[in-house]
């Protein structure tokens, strides 16, 4: 190709491009004009985004608080301190306690720590990206007004929140794989075996949860839309799975616990079970109709459906999709905080195949269920406390 046709080629290449740009700012500017979204609120002006960012983290820790105290310390025979907010904050290093049975790092500690986080950040996406990016995440692909902007909108489409979402979830994840795994032989001990696939087909919808989560945190939907919807699909049907069945093996535990299988193990008492699928139960059936009606909205409001142009539409799909995540992380703390009192550190190392490297290593029965409880310290010691970790 001789100079003079690759000059003209480059020229024509600006040419283009330029025009595009152009088309794409006056299409942007059509769209916002009918949606009249007006001016951003006159919150990035002021201390309100911060206030508002460390009210909403304070609130959100004192209720998860609440749940690791009501269901491990209240337990235990621990009573609770009259400074409730300033023990929330001391509570976040368990060496400031001092308390016998948070000598140790247990289970409830771990999962009040590393499941606020996700809810933290949450609500500082949130509330960032109404105070600074207003117009930008309430729109969407039909021309109407909104007034919820969704999940995806606020944790993947601008600085710093996606960078400070990203984060997060890389160092929470990690907690929901072993959770996985713990949970899968707490169930497995529950229902004395009895349902064996039923658990493992549980243990691979949890693990594929985390893996959709991770996949849709990591790739935006600007940036890939086709796999930021697939990855949510996996989250969201993956979760719905693991909700399922995790009640299914809850009802196997009672039946379990009511032959008398559990009579002399106080970890897999039938109360317990019963608070357990009690609260399962609630925050499933939650979860489930929030990501039915999620579906239905988010479907309707895409172009070439009625609801296309109807104002609001699209914020009420953000509205279940938000509620189907906040009660899904719900779900999973108190229901743990409930059925996994009795697990530390220590017990996890044991699942790790004991303690003198051969996998056959002696377990202490101190290490799974603390000293509080005068059934325990009867009991301590026996055949029937001994947990193998059977995978």
């Amino acid at each position: 190709m001789s100079q003079v046709a690759k000059q003209h080629l480059k020229e024509l290449t600006k040419t283009y491009w330029k025009e595009w740009r152009k088309l794409e700012q006056l299409r942007f500017a059509v769209l916002k004009a009918r949606m009249d979204l007006g001016p951003s609120p006159p919150l990035h002006d002021t201390l309100l985004p911060p206030f508002f960012c460390f009210a909403g983290a304070l609130v959100i820790l004192i209720i998860t608080h609440s749940m690791w105290m009501t269901n491990h310390k209240r337990r235990k025979g621990v009573k609770m301190r009259s400074n409730y907010p300033l023990q929330v904050l001391r509570s976040l290093l368990p060496s400031v306690l001092t308390t016998d049975e948070m000598d140790k790092v247990t289970w409830g500690w771990l999962t009040f720590v590393t499941t606020s986080s996700p809810l933290i950040s949450l609500w500082i996406c949130l509330v960032l990206s109404i105070a600074y990016n207003y117009n930008q995440v309430l729109r969407s692909s039909c021309p109407q007004r909104n007034f919820m902007p969704s999940i995806s909108a606020c944790i993947g489409d601008h600085y710093p929140q996606f960078a400070f979402w990203r984060l997060n979830v890389m160092c929470y994840v990690w907690q929901r794989f072993l959770a996985a795994f713990v949970s899968y032989h707490h169930y497995h001990q529950a229902t004395k075996g009895s349902m064996p696939l039923t658990n493992r087909f549980r243990l691979v919808a949890a693990i594929a949860e985390n893996v959709g989560l991770m996949i849709l945190s990591a790739v935006s939907s600007k940036d890939r839309l086709i796999i930021h919807e697939l990855s949510f699909g996996v989250f969201a049907c993956s979760g719905f799975i693991v909700m399922l069945l995790t009640n299914i093996l809850i009802r196997q535990w009672i039946k379990v616990a009511e032959r008398g299988g559990h009579e002399p193990d106080p970890r897999c008492t039938l109360a317990t079970a019963r608070r357990a699928l009690s609260w399962r139960t609630r925050s499933s059936m939650i979860s489930i109709i929030s990501l039915i009606l999620a579906f239905y909205f988010f479907t309707t409001s895409q172009k070439g459906y009625s609801h296309c142009r109807t104002n609001y539409w699209y914020s009420y799909f953000a509205l279940c999709e938000w509620s189907y995540v906040v009660i899904g992380i719900l779900f999973h703390i108190n229901g743990e905080q409930i059925e996994l009192w009795y697990v530390d550190w220590s017990f996890l190392y044991s699942l790790g195949g004991g303690r003198d490297g051969k996998g056959e290593g002696k377990r202490d029965s101190s290490v799974v269920v603390d000293g509080g409880d005068e059934l325990t310290k009867k009991i301590r010691g026996s055949s029937v406390m001994e947990c193998p970790a059977t995978f």
